[in-house]
């Protein structure tokens, strides 16, 4: 309807969802932070592994822990 693809809204939930760790949690600064992202199957569990991502590009040290195959 909008043009916009899955691809671009899982991006855009993800970076979001890194935003919002790095201002709410971290103060701001996610570098050398440990995280632990939980990313289940589906569309949101999609947006935990762009965010996790995000959060390895901020300089975080993440791990991901997957619930399904």
């Amino acid at each position: 309807m909008y043009g916009i693809t899955v691809l671009q809204m899982t991006e855009h939930a993800g970076r979001n969802l890194a935003t919002l760790a790095r201002s709410v949690f971290f103060d701001g600064a996610a570098t050398g932070r440990n995280v632990l992202v939980v990313a289940g199957p589906g569309g949101n569990g999609d947006g935990g592994l762009s965010a996790t991502r995000q959060l390895h590009n901020l300089g975080a040290n993440v791990t991901l822990m997957l619930t399904a195959p």
